[in-house]
């Protein structure tokens, strides 16, 4: 567990210097317009801020990159990549990631260099939406950790990627760009399938939002998931996907865990709601809280629905941005110190006691460099 503590510490640190130098960098180009001087950042100020943030990618990427026999289905993509190796299609997957697979593959037969890609790619979509835009880069790069999104890319490489992708879509919602969108949506779903759900969100803009009919819709979506538990099960056993429900993914167990955190977060985010409404993040938080709302709504059909946990995964990446600006939406310091120790003490045990229970089989951490 050490490993991964140490990593997301370095992570956060690099990402809290890279973005004091920006800021730095941009309050000397502010003064400098007021003595006449030519406002202007040198390349050597470039570099610097360059190396800062690739340093801040760095820590997740290597402990991801090289870890051997970590993540549930890590042999699940060795064996897919030693078949691509040989000269067969790799059977691993949707068309995106097996155009990764023979990419690594044109150049070698070692399977490091493929998780190595993945997790630059994964940290690398993350990373770039997070500078542009969460209002709190460190405390979004700590919390990609705290809520298990590292880990379950660990154990499911195709969805994490598909979900950074998803991530960095975000940032095209919040400009209203509904092109840009659709085509990382789309470039997601070429990894998974699933990712085609989260074209909702968009839509989800332009809906107000009625706090006191959040309880009735989570009510009605949540008894309707339930009650349609069935009709589900009717319909994916007829695709290539009724492997679930007779694997131990059907064991029909509840979330709880996660359920009580989503449940708690959205619970503080109606509290602060008219303080979003004020806010000149107003878009993006109720965007945002939307997205928490179908998170507790699949987590309440997790026990009916196989891998509906999968959708909880793929709305939860918002609460990399929301907690943030829930956070500062808090005007009192202290309240606002309260808030923050409280989202991640929940969250790190959280995550904690679901690790330690053998979630994502990412313990005992072991290191790699190939050859196998």
């Amino acid at each position: 567990m050490l490993v991964y503590v140490v990593a997301t510490a370095l992570a956060v640190l690099f990402t809290y210097i890279s973005v004091v130098y920006d800021k730095t960098l941009k309050d000397s180009l502010q003064k400098s317009r007021y003595v006449y001087l030519k406002p202007r950042i040198d390349v050597w100020q470039k570099l610097t801020l360059y190396v800062l943030r690739v340093a801040s990618v760095l820590p997740l990427v290597l402990v991801a990159g090289f870890r051997y026999k970590v993540g549930t289905d890590w042999g699940n993509y060795l064996r897919s990549f030693r078949s691509v190796t040989h000269g067969k299609d790799g059977h691993y997957g949707e068309k995106g990631y097996r155009f990764i697979q023979k990419f690594v593959a044109f150049f070698t037969s070692n399977y490091i260099w493929l998780f190595l890609l993945c997790a630059i790619i994964f940290a690398g979509f993350y990373f770039v939406g997070i500078y542009k835009m969460s209002i709190n880069p460190p405390l979004s790069v700590a919390l990609i950790v705290a809520t298990s999104i590292y880990f379950s890319f660990l154990n499911g490489m195709r969805q994490g990627l598909a979900q950074a992708i998803l991530f960095f879509s975000l940032r095209y919602v919040f400009k209203r760009d509904w092109k840009r969108f659709l085509i990382f949506v789309l470039l997601a779903s070429s990894f998974h399938k699933s990712s085609l759900v989260f074209l909702i969100v968009y839509i989800l803009y332009g809906f107000k939002i009625d706090i006191k009919r959040i309880i009735f819709y989570i009510v009605i979506f949540g008894m309707v998931g339930l009650a349609g538990g069935q009709l589900v099960k009717y319909v994916v056993m007829k695709t290539k996907y009724a492997h679930y429900y007779m694997s131990a993914f059907a064991d029909g167990g509840f979330e709880w865990l996660w359920f009580f955190i989503s449940t708690a977060i959205l619970v503080v985010m109606c509290c602060y709601y008219e303080n979003g409404q004020k806010s000149e993040l107003k878009g993006q938080f109720n965007v945002l809280l939307w997205m928490q709302m179908i998170s507790v709504i699949f987590c309440l059909i997790s026990a009916t629905v196989p891998e509906s946990n999968r959708i909880v995964w793929m709305f939860n990446i918002g609460q990399i941005l929301s907690l943030p600006i829930l956070i500062s939406l808090e005007k009192d310091k202290r309240w606002r110190l309260v808030l923050l120790v409280l989202i991640l003490g929940f969250y790190m045990l959280a995550t904690y006691i679901a690790i330690r229970g053998g979630s994502h089989r990412v313990l005992p951490y072991r290191m790699s460099f190939g050859g196998e």
